[in-house]
């Protein structure tokens, strides 16, 4: 558990006791907002929790404010992001997010000397965050997810 730079929040991995919560929250957060192939909070709690997932959660007052899930592969993977309010965003706990998973994956995966994520080329917004984040264009992918072309995003994973 580490409190960043006098932060408000707290950030820590997911343990096994939160990841029912979090899904829950989040469920609650995104209804009507989830792709179809994620169904319900137990589609939400498979994303976020299970076999090679690093998840990364934000807590204030012990309240979820946030969380960050990927992959703990080579190379290592964002898979979503989600900060539950705006006053969140504005605080930056997107960024607090992604260092602090960053940390976890260095921690898990050694070899790692970036992250990689991928958006949809439509999603204009969403690749215009994650280049907020740090993230550079890597590559394209023609049809590559649902037959949308997909833009290939990274970062150093030096913090």
């Amino acid at each position: 558990m580490s409190n960043l730079d006098n932060s408000e929040y707290v950030l820590e991995e997911l343990k096994p006791e939160d990841a029912e919560r979090c899904a829950e929250v989040l469920f609650k957060s995104l209804k009507g907002t989830l792709p179809p192939a994620i169904k319900g909070k137990e589609g939400i709690l498979r994303m976020i929790w299970g076999p090679m997932k690093v998840s990364v959660v934000a807590k204030k007052d012990d309240e979820i404010a946030g969380i960050i899930t990927g992959t703990a592969s080579l190379p290592p993977s964002i898979v979503f992001i989600h900060v539950l309010s705006k006053e969140a965003s504005i605080a930056g706990l997107e960024k607090m997010l992604l260092d602090h998973f960053s940390k976890v994956i260095k921690e898990k995966v050694p070899g790692a000397s970036y992250l990689t994520t991928s958006v949809p080329a439509d999603e204009r917004f969403f690749i215009s965050f994650y280049l907020n984040l740090g993230f550079t264009i890597h590559g394209f992918v023609r049809e590559g997810y649902l037959g949308k072309d997909v833009v290939m995003l990274r970062r150093s994973i030096e913090v």
